[in-house]
């Protein structure tokens, strides 16, 4: 328990409310150590019974107002468990969004978390001359803090210079059937300059009626050891989404690689929506996260 408040603590994560289950005995006392808000909160809920007409209106004294029902009520607070009867309507990964791992070490979220509920912001000036360096803390000034910053040139860190502190999965044929052709027509050529790839892809998506005409071109220049990639895209067919929940690039690494490096977001992994704790710049890191249950990993975006 003190391990995951001070993983808390240290994740900006301040505040706390117990639900559902009455908490250890020992929790308010480290929680008072440690400093967090402590909603303590006293959760009964009968609603299950809302639904039968008969019972509507008096439903509140079927269970919370009946002596009968108050072994129950308190063993189930004492002894909470899920079903166990061989008959889950689960899916093998329910509720396995959370921020930690089954053995409780972090996931790339919570870096993320930390990040967008930080008590401390920056941004730039409106005459871009400064940056503003604004205090979220409820109770506490900058005092507490060293600042520091870095310039970044080339995808390379510039040294350091400190200020004092202060109050300042694709689809497979045996296994999902395909409605619409999906596949690609290749031509290449090679001459002094390097060598160019170029795809005319058909990408569908599985269910709709449309998909993307999509151009793909590699280059391999002749002078210098390098991929050029370049990608175009028109959306064609009928009931167009106007959402895409997710589109990019698979590239497929040797399962020897361990490591890579990249110019973009890192290190950790990046969504449209979900980038704040990642910077650009040049990054260098471990590409494979050990999840409970095999999931998309570490992608990054701009």
């Amino acid at each position: 328990m003190q391990k995951d408040l001070l993983l808390m603590k240290r994740s900006n994560i301040n505040a706390i409310r117990t639900a559902h289950q009455p908490p250890h005995p020992d929790f308010f006392d480290v929680a008072d150590d440690l400093g967090f808000y402590v909603i303590a909160k006293c959760d009964l809920e009968c609603h299950g019974f809302g639904g039968l007409e008969e019972t509507e209106e008096e439903a509140s004294e079927w269970l919370s107002n009946n002596p009968d029902w108050e072994e129950a009520y308190v063993d189930r607070a004492r002894q909470p468990r899920t079903s166990s009867f061989g008959d889950e309507p689960k899916d093998g990964d329910f509720i396995m969004d959370g921020l930690v791992l089954s053995d409780h070490s972090p996931m790339p979220l919570l870096k993320e978390y930390a990040k967008v509920i930080q008590p401390i912001s920056v941004k730039l000036a409106k005459n871009g001359s400064a940056m503003m360096i604004i205090d979220h803390y409820d109770l506490l000034g900058l005092s507490c803090l060293d600042v520091s910053w870095h310039v970044v040139a080339g995808g390379l860190k510039t040294n350091n210079d400190a200020v004092s502190s202060g109050d300042g999965p694709i689809w497979e044929l045996k296994n999902i059937p395909i409605i619409y052709p999906q596949g690609c027509d290749v031509t290449w050529r090679v001459d002094d300059d390097g060598a160019v790839v170029h795809y005319k892809a058909w990408v569908v998506v599985k269910t709709r009626a449309w998909g993307v005409e999509a151009d793909i071109i590699y280059k391999t220049p002749t002078s210098r050891p390098q991929l050029q990639l370049e990608t175009l895209g028109e959306f064609v067919g009928k009931n167009e989404s106007h959402v895409i929940p997710r589109i990019g690039l698979i590239a497929v690494l040797p399962e020897s690689f361990n490591d890579v490096s990249w110019f973009g977001r890192g290190l950790g992994e990046s969504y449209k929506g979900s980038k704040q704790s990642s910077q650009i710049g040049e990054s260098t890191g471990r590409r494979y996260m050990p999840f409970d249950l095999d999931d998309a990993q570490h992608p990054h975006t701009l």
